[in-house]
């Protein structure tokens, strides 16, 4: 991590100068340098960019002189599946807590009460061709 960019690297270099590396490069921290307006910054917003579904990921393999650089499909499909999966689990939480009227997972659940129709109706009386009449 820098004052530049925020770069992942993980992988290989073996002796006999030969490399598998994997990056992972955020394109909003990437593209957002150019851009950026010194008078305003949000940290909280550049982490949350940071972490977020805009990333590059890239494998460089092959000798250290002359490596293939690809994009790395299986990455991101584990990235969008672990992400998909958290969304569930939020959404899943967000559902639980409010139909069971919870605000803490820990406590137990207070049961909801049954919804029941009311004794009376009110009917609204209306006239679609009013505006004919006048």
């Amino acid at each position: 991590r820098s004052n530049v960019m925020t770069v992942e690297l993980s992988g290989t270099h073996t002796l006999e100068n030969f490399i598998d590396y994997k990056l992972k490069l955020n394109l909003s921290e990437l593209v957002g340098k150019k851009f950026k307006k010194s008078s305003t910054f949000d940290p909280e917003a550049a982490e949350a960019a940071a972490n977020g579904t805009f990333n590059l990921y890239v494998t460089m393999k092959g000798p250290a002189g002359n490596p293939t650089i690809t994009y790395d499909k299986r990455a991101v499909k584990e990235s969008v599946q672990y992400n998909l999966a958290q969304e569930k689990q939020d959404l899943k939480n967000v559902l639980q807590r409010e139909f069971t009227k919870r605000s803490d997972p820990q406590r137990p659940a207070e049961t909801v009460k049954d919804w029941e129709a009311p004794v009376e109706y009110e009917l609204i009386d209306f006239d679609a061709n009013a505006d004919d009449a006048e």
